[in-house]
């Protein structure tokens, strides 16, 4: 696996350790809200939009599951990407739905409340998908576009410059996120990029020792195959002579030198 498609893979597995903690906490939020809204709200339509952000957070939880982040393969990296863009792009869908709850009541300070918690959002999803550009603006634009777009839709002057406000927010959002995810990717890609250089290194190493070792193996080698033929040789002569001790003496003294 090259650089590349080792950053894919840790892209993946940071989206994955971070979806569970995003779904419940968008779940737990979207309740309070509820909550908030329900003496001045319609309570059909609040319950319907609670339903169903809390049907797709047990969908999107269900998906999670059938994958191990810790045994991610390049094309379960790709796939479980591209399932929890998708997932993140229907929970900003029934956010931005949201707005056309969360706008209607006249009083200002409910729509105000609105418009911050989707701030909220878009600053926890800044983090939540860091690694990964595609999830994190298919969560933002889907949730943030249409509070701005209702919310000047209105045409009072107060909506309208609160609206503009928030737009300008999410401009800036948008330039922290890319900041944030270029330093993301550059400790990355300077990571396992060090992680081959130390493999490479430790290979080179291995095959310099293995070369060195090969002279000394084939130099002892054929010190034994002399020391053999030394030996038969004396032991041919001192036979003949009748003394043996002499034989030992001079194969020791052999042996020292070419092992030395």
């Amino acid at each position: 696996m090259n650089v590349d498609e080792a950053i894919v893979c840790e892209q993946a597995a940071h989206i994955h350790r971070n979806m569970p903690t995003g779904i419940i906490g968008s779940f737990v939020v979207a309740s309070l809200l509820v909550a908030v809204f329900w003496p001045v709200g319609n309570h059909v339509a609040l319950f319907a939009w609670l339903l169903a952000g809390g049907l797709l957070a047990l969908w999107r939880l269900a998906d999670w599951r059938t994958y191990d982040a810790k045994k991610f393969s390049l094309a379960q990296a790709r796939q479980w990407l591209y399932r929890a863009t998708r997932g993140a792009a229907l929970s900003g869908c029934v956010w931005g739905l949201g707005s056309l709850l969360f706008l209607l009541p006249p009083e200002f300070l409910y729509q105000l409340l609105f418009e911050f918690i989707i701030a909220l959002l878009g600053v926890s999803a800044m983090f939540s998908y860091s690694a990964y550009f595609p999830t994190f603006i298919a969560f933002f634009a889907s949730a943030t576009l249409p509070a701005v777009i209702g919310l000047i839709a209105q045409r009072t002057a107060l909506h309208v410059e609160v609206g503009v406000g928030f737009l300008i927010f999410m401009i800036v959002n948008l330039r922290f996120y890319a900041s944030f995810n270029r330093m993301f990717m550059k400790s990355l890609q300077l990571g396992f990029e060090n992680l081959a250089l130390v493999d490479e290194l430790t290979v080179q190493k291995e095959a310099a020792e293995s070369a060195n070792l090969q002279p000394v193996t084939a130099t002892i080698g054929v010190g034994y195959a002399n020391a053999g033929a030394l030996d038969s040789t004396l032991l041919a002569y001192d036979l003949s002579k009748g003394n043996i001790a002499p034989i030992a003496i001079m194969k020791n003294t052999y042996f020292q030198f070419v092992t030395n």
